[in-house]
């Protein structure tokens, strides 16, 4: 199932990382308090592309963006940042692409 980066910018364009509660029967549970100019951002972790599926061709994508064959939206970056370390890098990518063998697990933000 998929993975799910929630955010809320606020109406200053901050953007700050929700963390999750497992609410069991594979939901989670977000809180924050939100302010006039204020929106929630979802990004399923690791989707490049932003089609609400993360694909080995994102991983693709991701390495793709580094040297100007593919160009990444804001919310793509916050996406494909799988480790959360603020940065987009070829680990994220190799992370993606390992995801799909099992040498690597996308996890929720907790």
């Amino acid at each position: 199932s998929a993975v799910l980066r929630v955010f809320y910018r606020d109406a200053g364009g901050e953007l700050t990382e929700l963390r999750s509660v497992d609410a069991g029967g594979n939901r989670r549970e977000f809180s924050v308090e939100a302010h006039d100019g204020g929106e929630i951002v979802l990004v399923t972790l690791g989707d490049a592309d932003l089609n609400g599926v993360a694909t080995i061709g994102d991983a693709s994508s991701v390495a793709q963006s580094f040297i100007g064959l593919f160009s990444m939206s804001e919310y793509g970056e916050l996406a494909c940042d799988v480790d959360r370390n603020g940065l987009m890098t070829i680990g994220d990518a190799s992370s993606i692409a390992q995801s799909f063998i099992g040498l690597f697990k996308l996890v929720w933000f907790e």
